[in-house]
């Protein structure tokens, strides 16, 4: 089952310190640097750090596909529909930026007073969806480059 904590952050920077900086994906256009970007996106809106977005989830992605997605029961299909917040051409980010966003989410999740906002396409996923959601994205991401 899904669970963002200290457990997880160490076992995805293990798994991001084994692909190349030039590593192509295994399916999709994103270099290695806007992959991380890209997280590095989805856990600073999870921490209201950036703008929020209008809510673009229909009924059946919020109470049934990602309800499976989030609790691991289904993996994400290779080159998934993500929300406009998203952007593939984003600049990079360094694996060191990406654990600088990861360590505060963190600690927001265990502070035990963290609000975050509902997701884009999958609606109110409270704190502990939202840790789990990154685990799943993380893992999703990793395997698109190979680990």
């Amino acid at each position: 089952m899904p669970k963002f904590d200290q457990a997880m952050i160490d076992r995805a920077l293990e798994r991001f310190n084994k692909i190349d900086e030039d590593a192509k994906p295994e399916w999709g256009s994103m270099s290695l640097g806007q992959m991380r970007a890209h997280m590095v996106t989805a856990i600073r809106y999870s921490l209201s750090k950036d703008e929020l977005t209008p809510d673009e989830g229909s009924f059946l992605i919020k109470h049934i596909a990602g309800p499976l997605f989030v609790n691991g029961i289904v993996k994400f299909p290779k080159n998934v529909a993500k929300p406009k917040l998203y952007d593939a051409s984003a600049p990079t980010a360094t694996l060191d930026e990406l654990k600088t966003e990861m360590d505060e989410f963190l600690t927001e999740l265990n502070s035990g007073s963290f609000d975050p906002p509902p997701h884009p396409a999958l609606g109110d996923l409270g704190p502990v969806g939202w840790g789990k959601l990154h685990d799943v994205h993380a893992d999703h991401h990793l395997r698109q480059f190979g680990v």
